[in-house]
This record gives C-alpha cells, structure tokens and sequence, in this order.
C-alpha cells in the first residue's frame, strides 16, 4: 500500500500492538500513528519458528494435562504466598488479582498482582520489574493486554484511562502509577520447568527487596576536609548517546547549552536509549561552538556534521519518558547514518525551540523522614523548571568519592565501573561519600542551583561500552544498600539551575558552597 493511499483505509478491526489505549465496555480505540503500527496485529514471532518443533516434541512426551497441573499446582501455591504477604505492622503487602475460583478449569496459571508498601500505597510495577530483572527472574508488567480485565480489577473508569491517555501515557511505556492509582500490574507465568524451589526464591526475593526495611544511609561519616570542587563537566548532546567533557561550559534556560536537545525515536515515534539500542553508548557527539557545527563520530562510520543554527522543516511529535513533545525531524540521509550504525531503523529528533517541557514535581508525602520524602515535599513548593529532552531534570551531580564507594562494594576490580556509567552533567570531588544526597540548594562559582532529588536508576548503567552486554552491575550492588522500601535505587542528585537572563558558565575547579533550607 502506497503511503499516500493509507487515507483511505478505515480500519475497524484491531489486535494486538496496533493501539495505545482502547476500552473494553465502550467504541473508544486510539490507534498507533505509524501505519506498520497501525495494521500489523500481532507481533510475528520470527526467532521462535525455529523451536517449534522442539516445543511440540515436548508437549507430546509430556502430555497437555501433565503440563497443565504442574503449572497450575505452582500457581496456587505462588498465590497463596503472595497473599499471605504483611509488613511488620501487618498491612498487606500484595494484592493479587482474581483466583475467586480455584478451579484448574477455569484458571490458567498466570498469576497477577500489585505490591503496597507498608502505608497502603501502590509500588509502580516497571520498579519490580527493575529489581526482579537483576535476579534473574522474567515477569511481564502492563495492562495484562485485557483492557477489559484491566479496567475491572484495577478500578478504573473510562474517564481515567482516557485522561491517562491524555496525558501522555500509553500501554507500553513504563508510567506505572498515575495520580496515585495503577496503571497496570505484574503478571507471572510458571513454566512447566519451574519447580517448587523457584516459586520459594522468587518470594524470597520479594521479602528481602520490598518487605524488609532498607535504610539509605543520611551519610557517610568521613575525617576528609570538606571541600567540594567541579572535577569534570559532560554534555550529552543526543539524548542516550555518548557525552563529551569540557573544561567550561554555558547555563541556559534548561540547563547546559545543547544538553539532550536531540534525541533518536523509533518507527513509533517513542525516543529510544542504551537498554533498547545499546550501541548508542558509542556514538559520540562534539559542539564546535566556534564553527557551529556538531561533529557526530562512531566506530567505523564517516562523521557527521549538523549544522547547530539549522532546524529541520519536518515537524514531528515524539514521546519522551511519557510526554509528547514536539520536535523537528531530519531527513533520511541522517537517519539513515544512525540507522547504519545501529541496526535499528530510527530518526533523529531536534527540540522545537518554541516547546517546553517541564521537571516533574512529586505529590507530597508525610512518611518519616528520609533522604528521598525530604527531596520530594522540598520540591512542592518550588517553581518547575524547563528541560530539554532530559529524564526528569536539568543536572546530574555525583561525586567521585561515591562512585569510588560503589566500585569497591561490586567486589570485582575487573567489572569497569567509573562515573561514566552513571552519565553525570557535573562531577565533583573533596566530598565524603554520598554526602551530597542531603545538598537542598548550592551554588556552584557564581550560579545557584536547586535540588529535584536523589535519582532513580535503572539498567542503562549497566551497560558494557565495550562489549554492548547489559550485565547486572553496577545497579545490583547499589540496590544492596541504596535502596528504598518502595524499591528505588538511589545514586546522584539532580538539580535545577536558577536561571537568569545573565549570560553564566560552570568552569572546571569551581567551588561548590551547599546552602540548605534556604
């Protein structure tokens, strides 16, 4: 079908993977924007032809009802454990989702639940799929691909799955808990592999990572004298790519000049980052501010040049990290130069100068004080402030002496872990370990700048750069002894730069001065 010729095509069935929301009950489907999205219902799955036979080799020695009773047996007992799940005050710390009918008839072994933390509240299921991906088990998260069953175990109204949708969130992406409810829940499907002593470890993975207290240290009490100086400076000029360091750099309105104002998106519109595309990790980009010009480098590939005072005339609408922001695309020679090298077939993607995205801003919490609650009521009552195609914020900072604490705990002085793997905006030295979790506002050289909280990390720090793996390390030594009881592991400190219309860089060996409560 010609491109111009999708128009008139006026689809009326749909399946699987060719919408962003529907609903069950009411003729309300929002379908994907790209028409290989659109139409394709149904995800063909090409690498598993090839065990087909094996797998119907296996049913046959087995047989169908064998199969059927193991996984069934495991499931009950899996149900019945998380079930039983309470915090010390005993609250529940689990809420599993139908099994009203016990009957192997009319049950398939899947079993689906939410964790509460220990207030009552929903802990998001894209932070248990984190940590349960670090040990090693294989959940599925989302909307249980059933909007109907969705919409009924979860409690949600037609009007909220339209607003959630309004706001940006869409069944694929990782916005697991909007306005404090749900978006969707965690599903687990025993194999007919699995025995008696999995389900056993996959619950005592739950208890030891979200039941049992786990203390953020305030801070690391060190003899060092304080002194906080700017080690080193890192721009990241594509979104996910590599960044490149400079003795002194400018402020601008959402934070470094040039920082993340470009991204790379997929064939639906959705950016993309070093877990889906690991080699992004070796695409270096450089600002030449005096030529104006960005020189793009890879392994193998010619440089690319872009022009830093041209905008493309593609306008494009992109999602990023749950918001539709505007952009503008380039055309196919430069998609085709990141497609080349990465093996994906995906864009480039300015800013539109004229958009504006914000920092998020957390809903207030009264829990007992911590690193993370103080963080959070702190920013209710500042300003928001605008960012480019950043995560959530303007500035990473994190500081040497950190980094050095994580590298020693991992055990493994051959595992390369360096600041590098925690993508910082602003490194900083003479500090005693983990002590600027507790910096609220600071001023570096003459620049004030405020803190957005401690950052939440994922897998992209795991990333090899040489090898493209994606290990373990170093996020499962972090989640040892950075972790919060809703499942959050903590290493950084973003910040927001108190803008001004005074023109002002941030220059290597700058003073740091950290001012709280102001």
């Amino acid at each position: 079908v010609k491109n111009d010729s999708l128009g008139a095509l006026n689809k009326k069935y749909w399946g699987g993977g060719t919408v962003s929301v529907s609903l069950a009950d009411e003729s309300y489907v929002k379908f994907r924007t790209k028409p290989e999205d659109r139409f394709e219902d149904g995800t063909i799955n090409f690498m598993n032809i090839i065990a087909l036979e094996k797998g119907i080799e296996q049913i046959q020695n087995l047989s169908i009802n064998l199969i059927s009773g193991h996984t069934y047996a495991l499931s009950i007992y899996l149900c019945e454990s998380l079930d039983s799940l309470t915090y010390g005050s005993g609250s529940k710390a689990c809420l599993v989702y139908g099994w009203e009918n016990r009957n192997i008839e009319e049950q398939g072994p899947i079993v689906c639940f939410n964790m509460l933390n220990e207030q009552g509240d929903y802990i998001g299921y894209s932070v248990f799929e984190k940590l349960s991906s670090l040990h090693n088990f294989h959940i599925r998260t989302g909307c249980f691909c059933n909007p109907g069953a969705c919409q009924k175990y979860l409690n949600l109204t037609n009007e909220r799955i339209k607003k959630n949708f309004r706001t940006g969130h869409v069944c694929w992406d990782d916005n697991d808990i909007i306005d404090n409810y749900p978006t969707g829940a965690i599903r687990v499907s025993p194999p007919y592999m699995a025995t008696i002593e999995d389900i056993s470890k996959f619950i005592l993975f739950i208890k030891e990572n979200f039941i049992q207290e786990h203390q953020i240290p305030e801070i690391y009490t060190s003899n060092v004298t304080v002194n906080p100086r700017v080690s080193k400076i890192v721009v990241y000029p594509i979104k996910s790519c590599n960044g490149f360091e400079i003795d002194t750099w400018e402020l601008g309105e959402t934070g470094f000049l040039y920082d993340r104002e470009w991204t790379l998106v997929d064939t639906r519109g959705n950016y993309v980052n070093q877990k889906s595309v690991p080699a992004l990790c070796q695409i270096q980009p450089n600002i030449d501010l005096e030529n104006k010009i960005m020189k793009i480098d890879a392994p193998n590939m010619e440089t690319l040049i872009l022009d830093l005072n041209y905008y493309p005339n593609i306008e494009s609408s992109c999602r990023v990290c749950g918001d539709r922001a505007l952009g503008y695309a380039y055309d196919k020679t430069i998609s085709d130069w990141f497609s080349s090298f990465t093996g994906y077939n995906i864009d480039l993607i300015r800013k539109s100068p004229t958009y504006t995205r914000y920092t998020k801003r957390p809903e207030a919490i009264t829990e007992e004080p911590s690193i993370w609650s103080r963080a959070k009521n702190l920013l209710i009552s500042q300003p928001k402030s605008t960012i480019s195609f950043s995560n959530e914020a303007q500035f990473l900072i994190v500081s040497q002496e950190s980094v050095r604490v994580v590298k020693e705990k991992t055990g493994n002085a051959n595992i390369p872990i360096d600041y590098t793997n925690f993508r910082p905006n602003i490194v900083v030295e003479g500090l005693p370990p983990f002590q600027e979790d507790n910096w609220e506002h600071i001023t570096i050289g003459r620049s004030s700048f405020r803190s957005n909280g401690p950052c939440n990390r994922c897998r992209m720090v795991c990333v090899d750069k040489e090898s493209l793996l994606i290990g373990n390390e170093p996020l499962k030594t972090l989640s040892s002894f950075r972790k919060t009881d809703d499942g959050k592991i903590l290493f950084g400190v973003l910040f927001s730069y108190n803008y001004n219309s005074v023109r002002d860089y941030v220059n290597i060996g700058d003073r740091i001065e950290f001012v709280n409560g102001e």
